[in-house]
């Protein structure tokens, strides 16, 4: 077994095959998905309410996933390190508090 095929850093993902390893993790997120819509049948939660909506946030941050509303917002991803230091309780910077506040005021 060469190194490209153990069980290292990238959890038994081979290097090389870029492809084949977002199409597997792709795969895998559409099978969560769908299991979610299967659950929010059941429970009579509407797909697309706030309740749904809701259920998928918790679901993901269960799986250590940044939704794709979040990370598909290039200023909310850039924001991303500034919230994790601060609820970590590390201050930011002033610039950072400025950029911030620009974000909201233009979300509103």
């Amino acid at each position: 077994m060469n190194a490209a095929e153990s069980d290292g850093p990238s959890g038994g993902l081979r290097r090389g095959s870029g492809n084949k390893n977002r199409r597997v993790l792709n795969s895998k997120k559409t099978d969560c998905q769908e299991k979610l819509k299967k659950i929010a049948r059941a429970l009579g939660i509407k797909i697309g309410s706030e309740t749904w909506r809701e259920m998928k946030d918790m679901a993901n941050i269960d799986a250590g996933i940044i939704p794709d509303d979040i990370r598909s917002n290039g200023e909310v991803l850039k924001a991303l390190p500034m919230f994790f230091r601060t609820i970590r309780s590390d201050k930011p910077t002033v610039e950072e508090l400025d950029k911030l506040i620009d974000m909201i005021k233009k979300e509103g």
